[in-house]
């Protein structure tokens, strides 16, 4: 009964633990797709002179799929591109990155002015 009890308390204590090491691991592999859409974005500027109306110009060039975020399987990223096609930004909407201490909800995000802002 003992080792039960301390087996219980040593969960109680680690679990918690165990979950922000999740919310960061799927801070990290959002922010890698968004560097990875980034980069694709800037490829067709190259290409084009201007960043596309959409994400879906890129799928098939530059990208085999369009990424999602790891902690919202199916949300895809928004992009917003500037009247004048000379700017973007990519923003997550996923729902755990707001779980973290310090991070705010629609972050992070990649602008093509400032780059990545977790």
């Amino acid at each position: 009964m003992v080792a039960m009890a301390i087996i219980a308390i040593l969960a109680a204590v680690t679990l918690p633990r165990f979950m922000v090491a999740r919310y960061r691991a799927y801070l990290s592999a959002c922010m890698a797709n968004e560097r990875n859409i980034a980069t694709a974005l800037e490829t067709y500027r190259n290409d084009n002179r201007v960043y596309p109306n959409d994400t879906l110009s890129l799928v098939g060039g530059d990208l085999n799929k369009l990424p999602t975020c790891p902690s919202a399987p199916g949300v895809t990223y928004q992009y917003d591109r500037a009247p004048e096609g000379d700017a973007f930004t990519v923003v997550c909407a996923g729902y755990h990155h707001f779980q973290l201490t310090g991070h705010l909800q629609g972050f992070p995000q990649y602008s093509a002015a400032s780059g990545l802002k977790e």
